[in-house]
């Protein structure tokens, strides 16, 4: 475009110019613009391929570099498919593994302990290539964890006394189980059973409870001598090892245990229990002396005295004796049927019903249902739907004048209530369905399974009782338990209070 502008100037010039000077001078000038235009043609032309090659150099030597890498490249990848680490060796008391690419480059594999030891060192190690070969890789880090015991600190019974001790189960190892005990006569003030515990992950273990701060002297319960008897112990301040033995005064029969003694409760509690010569574990009560009256039918009116309104009355031994036999042997007439069901003498009335102990010790479910029925009546269960009557009759039954101080203290008394396995419910003495509504079940309860059940076949958890702990949460509720254990028969009788 520009050239043909050029000529065409060169043209209108070369005309003006032959009008003016000749044909000569205009041939001349054409011809130099000519070859002026040719040479500056050239060199551009020069120019651009001189840039076009050195273009061309330039893209070869990148195309060179690009293929450089690629190969480096291949032979990377080629190296890397072709590099594999050791197999993992565990530590000794763990293992190796959960690798998330076998022995592979790349892969991360992770070490674990046995239960009971903790890791000293990195658990996580991962495969990388090998300064030394392009075709076994090494585990990084290099340094392999170890797993060691978990050890809980050292314990030591001799800050608490000088003969106390500690016995452990695998002494301060993970789980091990550490008792302490005082000295005869002594009980554990503050946990008495300790377990070393773990984190999950370090070796320094802990034990759940912080141990005990001292020996005391084991005490049992205050008893003092039953109304128109004796008591003789060995010791005045009822501590441990102490014996006390009951006489009741000429006229009177002792019913209950003849010689009560203090033990320790569990092996360490510093609170003891009153036991019956026969070692029963059970809370016991101090016995009565009641008046010996031989078998006739009635009692006359003047020794029956009694307080309260006919509905809800307390009947207690007059205070003074008439004459009777006397039971020189001090034998406890358990056996003998009281002089009338309803006598107006001992017991608890309240709507038709008189309420007592019989026989006035502990003794299994179906004992004391045999001897509530011996004697005229039933194991009770009438009226117990309702708590307070529960409370009236242990509080009735713990009077001055005729004392059962154990019914506050833990005492355990029989229902007149059995599971009947035919018909999967639990059935009052009178073949009545209970409501469980009307049972009051501490929490938990009835707790038998039908693997309790087989397993003990011919006495399994199916008898009920309710236990008298004066303060405590449950206190009055109903639980079911072993038919053969032993705790108070507690009678009910059928009366007609208008005739009383």
């Amino acid at each position: 475009m520009i050239l043909s502008r050029y000529l065409l100037s060169f043209v209108v010039f070369g005309l003006f110019y032959h009008h003016a000077n000749g044909n000569d001078d205009v041939e001349d000038l054409a011809n130099r613009t000519k070859k002026k235009i040719k040479s500056e043609a050239k060199r551009k032309m020069q120019r651009k391929l001189k840039h076009t090659e050195r273009q061309l150099t330039e893209y070869q030597s990148r195309l060179e570099v690009l293929e450089h890498k690629f190969t480096s490249l291949e032979k990377r990848v080629a190296a890397a498919e072709a590099v594999v680490c050791p197999i993992l060796t565990p530590p000794k008391f763990g293992s190796a593994g959960n690798c998330s690419d076998d022995s592979n480059l790349g892969s991360t594999c992770s070490y674990v302990c046995e239960e009971g030891y903790g890791m000293v060192g990195e658990p996580l190690v991962s495969c990388e290539t090998s300064e030394t070969s392009d075709k076994v890789g090494v585990w990084m880090p290099y340094t392999k964890p170890a797993c060691e015991p978990i050890l809980c600190p050292i314990l030591s019974a001799s800050y608490i006394c000088d003969d106390a001790t500690v016995e452990c189960s695998s002494e301060n190892f993970y789980q091990s189980e550490c008792v302490f005990k005082c000295s005869d006569g002594y009980g554990i003030i503050g946990n008495s059973k300790l377990t070393c515990q773990s984190n999950g992950t370090s070796i320094h273990g802990y034990w759940d409870l912080s141990p005990p701060t001292h020996c005391q002297p084991i005490n049992c319960p205050l008893i003092a001598a039953p109304d128109h008897g004796s008591m003789q112990c060995s010791d005045s301040d009822f501590v441990w090892g102490s014996n006390c033995t009951f006489q009741c005064a000429e006229g009177y029969e002792l019913l209950g245990n003849t010689i009560l003694s203090c033990i320790s409760g569990n092996g360490s509690s510093a609170h003891g229990y009153w036991v019956n010569d026969s070692g029963q574990m059970h809370p016991a009560v101090t016995p009565v002396c009641v008046e010996y009256i031989p078998p006739p039918n009635t009692l006359s009116e003047t020794s029956q005295a009694f307080t309260g309104s006919t509905s809800s009355r307390v009947f207690t031994t007059p205070a003074a004796p008439p004459a009777a036999i006397k039971d020189t042997n001090q034998k406890q007439h358990t056996d003998r049927k009281p002089q009338h069901k309803c006598s107006t003498q001992f017991g608890y009335f309240k709507n038709g019903y008189r309420y007592d102990l019989w026989p006035r010790t502990t003794s299994t479910w179906n004992e004391a249902k045999e001897n509530c029925e011996r004697n005229g009546g039933e194991l009770a269960y009438h009226g117990l739907e309702d708590l307070e009557t529960r409370m009236e009759i242990v509080q009735a039954l713990t009077v001055n004048e005729r004392p059962y101080p154990g019914l506050r203290d833990g005492a355990g008394l029989w229902l007149g209530l059995r599971y009947i396995t035919e018909e999967e419910s639990w059935t009052y003495m009178n073949g009545t369905v209970a409501s469980s509504s009307d049972l009051h079940w501490k929490p938990g309860e009835p707790s038998f399974t039908q693997e309790k059940m087989y397993h003990y076949k011919d006495d399994t958890y199916k008898c009920a009782a309710w236990t008298s702990i004066e303060g405590y949460k449950y206190d009055l509720m109903t639980h079911n338990t072993f038919c053969i254990d032993s705790f108070y028969g507690l009678c009910q009788f059928k009366c007609d209070m208008d005739v009383l």
